[in-house]
């Protein structure tokens, strides 16, 4: 995780509570066998880095002990990808938490234009407390706010599909379901494609 030189700042009771009963909305504590109550002691507190809070808009829980495919099947996203062929870009400054945790995310439209290869280049330079965000983070992102949809596309390229493609979330304009599938990853970013990153 990121290097915390900073305090971290509680977001409110009522957020969390939006959050972790979302999760509970969707069945996630009957799926780890554990009743509402104890669910909800399961699940950290809202925080973030108060340093940061300029870089990310959105603080969002992420749970990781159901797989992304099943969550997907819980919250009615169409999971269009084979899991197989899923895994999370090697990070030597990061290890992926193994009980619920927090992230601080942006939705990639701070920079909108820009290709994968400039925001990787980015992160390996002025934005080093940065890094890519994966499947599950952006997973919980749009569990969290089901509504980003509707303005963005999002490019999640902490994680890798197929050797070259990163995964992508993004509401279907025919059918209104959300969907998550791939993209090339060597593609050139545009409006209304967001490349998510989280704080390390």
């Amino acid at each position: 995780m990121f290097l915390e030189t900073t305090a971290r700042v509680a977001v409110s009771e009522a957020e969390w509570e939006r959050q972790a009963k979302r999760f509970v909305e969707l069945g996630f504590h009957k799926e780890l066998g554990l009743s509402e109550k104890d669910y909800l002691a399961s699940v950290p507190r809202l925080t973030f880095l108060q340093d940061l809070s300029q870089k990310f808009d959105f603080t969002v829980l992420v749970e990781t002990r159901i797989p992304v495919e099943r969550q997907c099947e819980l919250a009615g996203i169409e999971y269009a990808l084979d899991s197989s062929k899923v895994g999370d870009w090697p990070d030597k400054k990061y290890t992926k938490p193994t009980a619920a945790y927090v992230a601080q995310l942006n939705d990639g439209r701070k920079t909108p234009g820009h290709s994968l290869d400039r925001v990787t280049a980015e992160l390996e330079g002025k934005r080093k407390d940065e890094r890519k965000a994966t499947a599950l983070e952006g997973l919980s992102l749009v569990i969290a706010h089901p509504g980003i949809l509707d303005n963005v596309d999002l490019i999640l390229p902490g994680s890798s599909y197929a050797t070259y493609d990163v995964v992508k979330l993004h509401k279907d304009k025919d059918t209104g379901k959300i969907v998550m599938t791939s993209n090339f990853f060597a593609f050139k970013g545009s409006d209304p494609c967001g490349i998510v990153t989280s704080a390390r």
